[in-house]
């Protein structure tokens, strides 16, 4: 999950019809940070193919698309509508161009996925932990009273990673957002929610024992088990398409650093798949099965690109060069 406050977030759509050709290197001129000095649009190395990028919002700030299983629909957040201000989910039907609003929360909502039939959706919101946590009702209050929030009581985990100090419960629903469940019923973030592509299973974060873990649970939210290493900050888990390997972000212990991570569910093999000096996230499986996306900023610490590299490590591209964030 992340926090996106630029009312020109928009959504795109990009086709990267070079992704398999792997090059050897990629060398770029990062934009200058000096004050003052006026920043030029990043230049990508010579052979360099640009996707073509079209865009599908126009509306508010939009982030987090994603596919449904026969590509025609796309799931996203919306915020700073006239209508709300709060993030909601919206769905975009490829075919007829039409948006759909399908949350009505008076909370904030993050993460939604399609199920595997495409019938089913997950999210997470604060909708209803925002009324039962006396923590934060004391902050809401305070808040409305004019007063400075107390966030003693509800910062968790690290300044460097705000979101995870919201209090999120993970939902289900059909895609018309009837049908709504409650999964999750804990007093922490509860988030980052995505279906097992075979099992009955849903992959999710949650910090309900003091720090971001990934934990499985059954898609009636019953028996929710810990799949993380108990030594490490770790978050955003996405089950490869075989349902035998997952990739995911594991944090350093301060949480200023991010890698991507593979592992081999079956062998329990690891693999670091991006730098250790850097922020890699929101990692997600393409089709092949052997391509994972993800967002860094290796190359300039204040700007984010979208990157490539298949599951052994090798291959890493990077696809996208602009001067605002691409994630």
């Amino acid at each position: 999950m992340r926090l996106y406050h630029h009312p020109g977030t928009w959504i795109l759509m990009l086709g990267f019809g070079f992704l398999f050709a792997c090059q050897s290197e990629q060398k770029s001129t990062s934009p200058s940070d000096k004050q003052g000095e006026v920043l030029e649009q990043p230049k990508p190395p010579k052979g360099y193919q640009p996707a073509e990028a079209k865009v599908l919002t126009s509306e508010g700030a939009n982030w987090d698309g994603h596919f449904s299983p026969d590509g025609r629909k796309i799931l996203y957040l919306s915020k700073d509508r006239p209508r709300h201000k709060h993030s909601q989910v919206y769905e975009f039907d490829r075919v007829t161009l039409r948006h759909r609003r399908i949350t009505f929360h008076d909370g904030e909502n993050s993460g939604p996925r399609y199920d595997a039939s495409g019938k089913w959706i997950l999210y997470a919101s604060t909708t209803d932990e925002i009324k039962e946590n006396p923590d934060y009702i004391q902050k809401a209050l305070k808040e409305l009273n004019g007063g400075k929030p107390d966030t003693e009581k509800t910062e968790v985990v690290s300044s460097s990673a705000p979101w995870l100090d919201l209090p999120y419960e993970i939902y289900r629903s059909s895609p018309n957002g009837n049908d709504i469940e409650r999964l999750t019923r804990t007093p922490s973030y509860d988030a980052e929610a995505s279906y097992h592509p075979s099992l009955p299973a849903i992959l999710f974060t949650s910090v309900r024992h003091g720090r971001p873990r990934l934990y499985m649970m059954n898609v009636d939210g019953s028996s929710p088990k810990l799949l993380s290493d108990s030594r490490f900050i770790e978050a955003e888990g996405q089950f490869h398409p075989g349902g035998k390997e997952l990739v995911f972000v594991r944090y350093s212990p301060d949480m200023k650093l991010a890698q991507i991570v593979f592992k081999d569910t079956k062998t329990k093999e690891e693999k670091n798949l991006t730098s250790p000096t850097s922020v890699s996230w929101s990692p997600v499986w393409l089709p092949d099965g052997d391509h994972i996306l993800f967002a860094s900023n290796q190359d300039d610490p204040e700007n984010f690109e979208i990157y490539s590299v298949k599951k052994d490590g090798s291959c890493p591209q990077r696809l996208t060069y602009s001067l605002g964030n691409d994630i």
